[in-house]
């Protein structure tokens, strides 16, 4: 019996608004804010590509986010 598989969705897009958090890292992409030296997306990034669940993985977000500088696995996807 096969799995059912999924494409996961990524929106890691900024916001408008600034909060708390945003402003006190001094980030404009919470997605890139590090958490023990590496940024949040990275994580979320890892969970999915060791999934057996997910074949494909989207990440929308913005065309001028600073990724290769912030995010090198964003980079590599």
């Amino acid at each position: 019996m096969s799995e059912t598989v999924f494409t996961a969705v990524i929106l890691a897009g900024a916001r408008p608004e600034m909060d708390e958090l945003r402003t006190s890292e001094n980030e404009n992409f919470k997605g890139f804010i590090r958490l023990a030296g590496t940024p949040m997306i990275d994580y979320v990034l890892k969970a999915l590509t060791r999934s057996s669940l997910v074949d494909e993985i989207c990440v929308c977000i913005d065309k001028d986010a600073p990724y290769p500088e912030k995010s090198p696995l964003l980079t590599e996807m």
